[in-house]
């Protein structure tokens, strides 16, 4: 089992959680779905050694099941007419996102509004939720400012979603 897992529908701040979560202790991949035919798949996250877990874009499709394949999950929630603008200015995708929007209150865990992501002590409430250690105010302060996200186009997308067992979520939310 994964020690920690962060959720929500794409340009929901994954990336950056996946970064803010990366330190000498804890291990977080970004959108591991890419890697998931079965769901069980999500346990090769797990770096030995290491407090491990992953900020997905995919994960909240477990539902109820998610606390099966992590310990501790935060769940984002971001408006999702502001995905989708974000999504088709980052990707040139049109994802209606409504449905996957609703489907992240099925998932167990710390559910935290995206506009709170803002507030440091969010953040520090977030990490140590997480990690089960106390956030660096220092790290909390450098990363706040940063704006990080994905790197990718449109034909990944496609290429995760015609492929993957996400497929199955994403599919409800592509147009």
């Amino acid at each position: 089992m994964l020690d920690f897992a962060v959720t929500g529908i794409a340009r929901s701040r994954t990336a950056w959680f996946a970064a803010f979560l990366t330190d000498g202790i804890s291990h977080c991949w970004h959108d591991w779905s890419a890697q998931v035919l079965d769901p069980a798949d999500y346990l090769k996250a797990a770096v030995p050694g290491k407090q491990s877990g992953i900020s997905d874009t995919g994960f909240w499709m477990l539902g109820r099941r998610a606390d099966k394949y992590a310990k501790r999950i935060v769940v984002i929630h971001r408006n999702p007419a502001e995905c989708r603008e974000s999504a088709h200015r980052a990707f040139g995708v049109d994802m209606d996102m409504v449905a996957c929007a609703n489907a992240l209150y099925q998932v167990p865990g710390f559910h935290l509004k995206y506009d709170s992501l803002a507030d440091h002590a969010v953040l520090e409430e977030a990490f140590h939720y997480l990690t089960g250690r106390k956030a660096d105010p220092e790290r909390v302060e450098l990363f706040a400012n940063l704006n990080i996200q994905t790197n990718i186009g449109h034909e990944v997308i496609q290429s995760i979603t015609d492929k993957h067992f996400i497929s199955r979520g994403i599919q409800q939310c592509l147009q």
